[in-house]
């Protein structure tokens, strides 16, 4: 079957048409990340007129883990597997894997700063709550 993805802003909207089941969908900003069952889809968002928002596919690339919690950041794709996270660049190049002490349950935005760091927010199966680096990468103990 199809897929539509509508995206909404006020009055504006886009629609994006797969062909196939959308397991996960994460949006940082003005980019948009799409996970099928064996693909991985990178759009940039814009206005073209008053009444539309385009889209325009900028990476895919493949990707058959199934994963438990999918995030976008601005620049990186963070995917987690029972108690690993495993950190993507836009183009599917597996950056950095890190194994945490329990089953990841969530993962939230966290924040940007002024120097270009990033981080994450997670929630492990335990009850911890870690804040992660995501740029330059999180931390490897």
């Amino acid at each position: 079957g199809t897929t539509d993805i509508i995206v909404n802003h006020g009055d504006r909207f886009g629609r994006i048409r797969f062909h196939g089941d959308v397991r996960r969908i994460s949006m940082s900003g003005k980019v948009l990340a799409v996970k099928l069952p064996d693909k991985v889809f990178i759009y940039e968002l814009g206005m073209d007129d008053n009444t539309r928002i385009s889209s325009k596919c900028i990476h895919s690339f493949a990707m058959t883990r199934a994963d438990d919690c999918f995030h976008l950041s601005s620049k990186e794709l963070v995917v987690s597997k029972d108690d690993r996270l495993l950190l993507f660049s836009f183009e599917g190049n597996m950056l950095v894997e890190c194994t945490l002490k329990s089953r990841v349950n969530c993962i939230s935005a966290g924040v940007i700063t002024k120097k270009g760091m990033a981080s994450i927010t997670v929630g492990l199966e335990n009850g911890d709550v870690l804040n992660l680096l995501v740029r330059p990468t999180f931390p490897v103990d």
